[in-house]
């Protein structure tokens, strides 16, 4: 499956109120019990084995839409109980998702091709990151990082006026504190 077809299964699910955990299990599960029960769930359908087999083959969503379309005609998911019955409760969660996936059919084939669109012309990923690089906080770390590029900048430029500044001050305080070291000790000859 493609990345736009697999985000327009999550753009249906999430619309549908489904939880994203429980949804991705429930559809690697389906996905999964299509391959290794194929004949299976192609009988409880009453889908011909044939074209269930070559849509599968074909492409794994393609195979998926046969089914999802055959269980909205039907109108009733009980019909995969016995694929799911090793799941236990899961069994009924991954219910309730394919249920919501097949009762919006047309809904995910829309979202499929609008997925498609996008994903080729790249524009929702260019968008995006468009919205996220001019943000305020964006522009507030801009504005940070070249303040901090400046500050390091300067620091470099100032480094040998700076050390010679500070050698240099300490080099004054010595003298001030010998001075005054000096004047202390000779402060009676020095009111003389």
């Amino acid at each position: 499956m493609t990345v736009p077809q697999v985000m327009a299964f999550g753009a249906v699910l999430d619309s549908q109120g489904q939880k994203v955990e429980m949804s991705a299990t429930a559809l690697s599960k389906l996905i999964m019990n299509l391959f290794k029960n194929t004949e299976k769930i192609a009988s409880a359908t009453g889908m011909d084995l044939e074209k269930f087999n070559a849509a599968l083959k074909s492409s794994t969503n393609e195979g998926l839409l046969m089914l999802l379309n055959r269980l909205n005609e039907l109108g009733d998911m009980s019909v995969l109980a016995p694929v799911f019955a090793d799941m236990g409760e899961n069994g009924a969660r991954a219910s309730a998702v394919i249920s919501a996936l097949a009762g919006n059919v047309d809904m995910l084939i829309w979202e499929q091709e609008e997925a498609a669109k996008a994903f080729e012309e790249a524009t929702s990923v260019t968008k995006e990151f468009d919205v996220q690089n001019n943000t305020v906080q964006a522009g507030l770390e801009k504005a940070r990082k070249g303040f901090q590029e400046m500050a390091i900048s300067l620091g470099q430029e100032l480094m040998p006026v700076m050390r010679h500044f500070i050698s240099t001050t300490s080099a004054s305080m010595r003298v001030m504190l010998h001075l005054v070291k000096f004047i202390k000790e000779h402060k009676t000859a020095i009111r003389l």
